[in-house]
């Protein structure tokens, strides 16, 4: 998740609780495409052009995160999935080489 999302999220959930909205006591602040850090790396090898060493994955967790509660709350991801927010990154790196 992007950081402006993660200030995003915070700012939003007090604004909510301020306007008399009842909270509930938890939100996943998570992106609305949760993947694997292994497919995160294949992708950011892919759009920088660079080989990706394979490592051994291990079988891990294969839950995703539900962040249906915080986007029913009205909040609007910036960047809704890692593309986007890592995405910006990239460009923005280019665009001060």
């Amino acid at each position: 998740m992007h950081a402006d999302d993660c200030g995003g999220i915070l700012s939003h959930l007090v604004e909510y609780a301020l306007s008399a909205n009842p909270l509930m006591p938890e939100y996943l602040a998570s992106d609305s495409s949760p993947v694997t850090q292994h497919e995160i790396r294949q992708w950011l090898a892919q759009q920088l052009k660079v080989s990706l060493v394979e490592e051994e994955v291990k079988a891990g967790s294969t839950r995703r995160c539900d962040n249906s509660r915080l986007l029913a709350s009205g909040y609007q991801f910036k960047y809704p999935t890692f593309k986007e927010g890592y995405g910006r990154l990239i460009n923005d790196r280019k665009l001060a080489d």
